[in-house]
């Protein structure tokens, strides 16, 4: 008989942290990564084994955000550079024409 604390051999629980950080992960994919990485930290502390749900929904939440975030990127950058030349000239003639007289 060992004489640690914890059960490192316990096997996973499949609970409504794990359950839901893989439906979140697909639903919105932040909140499936926190949750994830909460039941994952849980049953660290409790030395049993993490629930492949919640891996599942921390990988599937981390790849979702990582490609939503580039697909942003490549969208939204190539029009942001090539508006910052006129964006002063916008912002003075705003305040040109509004100014009070």
């Amino acid at each position: 008989m060992s004489d640690t604390t914890t059960n490192a051999g316990a096997p996973a629980v499949h609970d409504a942290t794990a359950i839901t950080a893989i439906i979140f992960a697909f639903l919105f994919a932040p909140l499936g990564i926190i949750l994830g990485a909460a039941h994952i930290s849980a049953a660290r502390r409790a030395g049993r084994a993490a629930s492949g749900l919640a891996v599942a929904g921390l990988i599937t939440g981390s790849l979702i955000t990582a490609l939503a975030v580039t697909g942003v990127l490549i969208g939204v950058l190539p029009w942001f550079l090539a508006l910052v030349p006129f964006a002063g000239t916008v912002a003075w003639s705003i305040w040109y024409l509004t100014r009070a007289r």
